[in-house]
């Protein structure tokens, strides 16, 4: 899969579109297709090395359009009323 790796805290320089290895799907986890993703505040200060787990250290990305919830809702509804 592709991936904007952050290779060190800092600027813009420091980020990579890599292709990387695929999570691993473990019980309980889903896979979605990203079809779209944004950066908000804390994916901005965990990039400068600003954020700590307190304040929320998370991967960066995580808004994305695709909504693992509803889509699998959608999912069950339609195969209720086939």
């Amino acid at each position: 899969m592709r991936a904007i790796v952050v290779r060190a805290p800092g600027g813009s320089d420091q980020l990579d579109l890599a292709r990387v290895p695929a999570p691993e799907l473990v019980s309980g986890t889903v896979e979605i297709e990203i079809k779209a993703c944004a950066l908000n505040r804390a994916d901005l200060l965990q990039r400068l090395g600003r954020a700590t787990e307190a304040a929320g250290a998370y991967d960066a990305a995580i808004a994305c359009t695709e909504n693992a919830a509803e889509r699998a809702f959608l999912q069950r509804r339609k195969a209720a009323s086939s």
